[in-house]
């Protein structure tokens, strides 16, 4: 198997002579790329999510961690919960359109064989 392309908007650094689909013409600012977040339920006390946060952005800003997650290819940002939740929503109307462009349409679950 042959790796063409990244899936992303830049090359990778653990691959940064395989192109990243998100620089060839036609596909500029595609990215396919993984991304984790931190949740907590709805509801939790705002002086308890500021809390998380600085606790996140303390714990994602040492360098020893930081450097064991860019060996895996994952760049720790460390940002807030309002960041994560533009992000989100951002990702929702991309895929919204994909799925509106592609006429997609979703299928009930079917039940497990038995």
């Amino acid at each position: 198997m042959k790796a063409l392309a990244t899936t992303s908007a830049q090359p990778s650094p653990l691959a940064p002579n395989l192109p990243a689909l998100g620089q060839q013409p036609g596909l500029e600012g595609f990215d396919l790329g993984v991304w984790f977040g931190l949740f907590v339920p709805a509801g939790t006390p705002p002086d308890v999510v500021k809390t998380l946060e600085a606790a996140t952005r303390e714990t994602l800003a040492d360098a020893g961690l930081r450097s064991k997650l860019a060996e895996q290819g994952i760049e720790a940002l460390g940002e807030s919960g309002d960041d994560l939740r533009r992000f989100m929503q951002a990702e929702v109307q991309k895929y919204r359109e994909v799925v509106k462009a592609a006429n997609l349409t979703a299928e009930p679950a079917s039940a497990p064989a038995k």
